[in-house]
C-alpha cells in the first residue's frame, strides 16, 4: 500500500484498510458507550473525544499509505460512516436528555401551526400544497431526527435545498421565500427532538475535518436559521 491508488481504487483501499482495525475500533466503542451513559456527562468533551479517535486513526493509517486530499476525504467520511452507527444512540440520547425542556417547547408551538396553509407562511408562490416536490421535501424532512451519522443528516439537507431550489428555478430566491419555506417544512414534519437534532450535528461537523465544504454551508444555514426562529 506504499503507492497512491488511483482514483477508481481509492475507496475499496480506504475499506480494507479499515476493516484491518476493527478490533481497535469495537474496543473503543465499548469503552465509549460505557463512559457516555448515566449523569449527564459533558456533551463536547464527548464528541471531542470520539472525533479525536477518528483523526489518531487517520494519522496511524496515513502511516501506512500514501495520500492526497481526496484521499483523507473519503477516509473521513468512511471512518464517520463505520464509527457513528455504534456510538450514535449513547450520544443522541445524552443530547435529548439535555436539551428535552427545549424540544417540548419546540414542539409545542410547532404543533399550534401544524395546521395553517401555506399560504399563511408565503404569497410570493402559488402552490398547491399537494404539490410533489413539496410533499417530497416535507417526507424528507420529517426523517430528520432518524440518522446513524451526522453525514446522513447534512446530506439529507442538501437534497431538501437542491429540491427546493429545483421547484422555483423560474423566480429568484429570496429570503422572503426561503425564510418561511423552512418555518413551513420544519412545522410540517413534526420532529420530537428537533433542537437536540440540530444541536448534536452542529457540535459534530464543528469537530470534523475534510468534509464538504458546500455541504456544510448548507446545514450551516439550516442551523443558524433554525436558531434565529427559536428564539
Amino acid at each position: 500500500l506504499d503507492v497512491l491508488p488511483t482514483f477508481e481504487n481509492k475507496t475499496q483501499v480506504i475499506h480494507s484498510v479499515v476493516k484491518n482495525i476493527t478490533s481497535t475500533i469495537n474496543d473503543f466503542v465499548i469503552w465509549f458507550n460505557k463512559s457516555n451513559t448515566g449523569d449527564f456527562p459533558e456533551r463536547k468533551n464527548s464528541i471531542r473525544t470520539l472525533n479525536l479517535f477518528i483523526e489518531t486513526l487517520k494519522k496511524k493509517i496515513f502511516k501506512q499509505i500514501s495520500y492526497d486530499d481526496e484521499f483523507n476525504y473519503i477516509l473521513n467520511c468512511c471512518l464517520i460512516k463505520r464509527i457513528y452507527p455504534d456510538v450514535n444512540n449513547t450520544l443522541f440520547d445524552l443530547y435529548k436528555k439535555t436539551f428535552f425542556g427545549k424540544d417540548n417547547n419546540i414542539s409545542y408551538w410547532s404543533k399550534k401551526f401544524e395546521n395553517q396553509p401555506l399560504s399563511s407562511f408565503q404569497q410570493e408562490i402559488d402552490w398547491d400544497e399537494n404539490n410533489e416536490i413539496l410533499t417530497e421535501i416535507i417526507e424528507i424532512t420529517q426523517t430528520l431526527d432518524k440518522w446513524v451519522n451526522p453525514i446522513d443528516l447534512i446530506e439529507k439537507l442538501v437534497i431538501i435545498h437542491d429540491k427546493f431550489q429545483a421547484s422555483v428555478s423560474n423566480c429568484l430566491i429570496s429570503a422572503d421565500l426561503l425564510v418561511p419555506m423552512i418555518v413551513y417544512f420544519l412545522i410540517k414534519s413534526d420532529l420530537q427532538h428537533l433542537y437536540s437534532t440540530f444541536i448534536y450535528i452542529n457540535d459534530c461537523v464543528s469537530n470534523f475535518h475534510s468534509i464538504n465544504p458546500s455541504e456544510v454551508c448548507i446545514f450551516f444555514f439550516f442551523f443558524f436559521f433554525f436558531l434565529y426562529k427559536k428564539k
